[in-house]
């Protein structure tokens, strides 16, 4: 078994531990994205849509300082004794589910803003309609 530079270990964990922290805002951001999209507040939900690109740009950034681990990722692992590997492990599949709990939310937000705008051109269309007669 390889042995995995501790400086490249504790840099991964470190990396990990900010990409959690980044995805824990971005997920307290969806559940107020979401309230507003419900609730119809367009001035809540334009400041929050400004505040998560701000989040998206901090996490693009630590992805790509993730890249490098990532494209070794069987490599790195497989370099890992059975301690880092504990450590490593639970910060991944917490990354995970952050990730998937964002893309559920925001899918449903998208369709509820869809089901709005349908409701709205509805109404439009039959306003018109009862415009011209």
């Amino acid at each position: 078994m390889t042995v995995t530079p501790l400086n490249l270990v504790s840099s991964l964990i470190d990396l990990l531990e900010q990409q959690l922290a980044i995805l824990r805002q971005l997920s307290d951001q969806v559940e107020i994205q979401t309230a507003a999209v419900a609730d119809g507040e367009t001035e809540s939900l334009l400041g929050v849509l400004a505040q998560r690109q701000q989040v998206i740009d901090r996490l693009e950034k630590i992805n790509g300082d993730l890249s490098p681990f990532r494209n070794n990722w069987d490599q790195i692992w497989a370099g890992l004794d059975e301690a880092e590997q504990m450590q490593v492990s639970p910060l991944v599949q917490e990354v995970h589910q952050l990730l998937d709990h964002v893309l559920a939310a925001d899918e449903r937000s998208e369709e509820h803003t869809s089901e709005l705008q349908s409701l709205v051109n509805l109404v439009c269309r039959l306003l018109l309609e009862k415009k011209k007669k």
